[in-house]
């Protein structure tokens, strides 16, 4: 398994141009925001998913199971991610001319972390805390140094303009 820091994901900009973000895991241009499931056709649910790199790897990985067709190895990227939890999904939005709210599930929860595959991802986001609304930990120690949840807020604001 290979350990990747810096990861480019390519997109049409709004005047049709080649657009590229570079995302670290190590710094503030961390996080990424993906297109939600529509499978369960609720009409309040949020458009996008939103998430913080933790990190970039790929292996080379030989498949053996059913279906097999050769012995060749195939590269297999991912990225394994802290997801963001919408905050009142409905009261959010260009009706309502707030930015979205957005804040960290607890890290016990089945569903706080996962793995993504970068070809999933839309684009790099920028995401700003709620400075007024406070720091999680107090102290700034955390449970996680992998997580770097020291460092959280208890919310955040969603970006939905272009730097």
């Amino acid at each position: 398994m290979y350990h990747h820091k810096i990861i480019r994901f390519h997109f049409t900009t709004y005047d049709v141009r080649r657009g590229t973000d570079l995302v670290n895991p190590g710094t503030s241009c961390c996080n990424i925001m993906l297109l939600a499931d529509d499978a369960e056709g609720s009409s309040n649910s949020h458009h996008f998913l939103y998430a913080r790199v933790l990190g970039a790897y790929h292996a080379n990985v030989i498949y053996t199971g059913p279906g097999m067709r050769d012995y060749n190895t195939r590269r297999f990227d991912f990225l394994w991610v802290r997801w963001f939890e919408i905050i009142n999904p409905g009261s959010s939005g260009w009706s309502s001319s707030t930015l979205d709210s957005v804040r960290f599930p607890p890290m016990h929860g089945h569903d706080s972390f996962g793995f993504v595959d970068p070809k999933d991802v839309l684009r790099g986001c920028h995401i700003i805390p709620a400075f007024a609304k406070g720091k999680r930990q107090v102290n700034g120690v955390g449970i996680s140094r992998c997580a770097k949840d020291g460092k959280d807020y208890n919310f955040y604001y969603v970006s939905q303009y272009v730097l």
